[in-house]
């Protein structure tokens, strides 16, 4: 079972994810800033509200992503 933890939002529209047991991964959000409410992020005041929300991100705007996707598709990190 993994949990999130922690996100980071970097200025490049990427997050850093912390799942439990300690992994690190890497998401980038780009490719969904031209979709729908997805666009309001491009706004970095916006998109750095990232939030832990349920085991997946969220921002105030109600966006969040798919937790399966958010980690099937991010990249591990060190």
């Amino acid at each position: 079972m993994r949990n999130l933890l922690t996100v980071n939002p970097n200025k490049d529209f990427t997050i850093e994810l912390v799942y439990s047991p300690y992994q690190k991964r890497l998401f980038d959000v780009k490719p969904l800033l031209s979709k729908g409410k997805f666009c309001d992020l491009k706004n970095w005041k916006v998109f750095k509200q990232v939030r832990v929300s349920f085991d997946t991100v969220s921002w105030n705007n109600g966006m969040d992503i798919c937790p399966d996707f958010l980690y099937e598709t991010s990249i591990k990190i060190d």
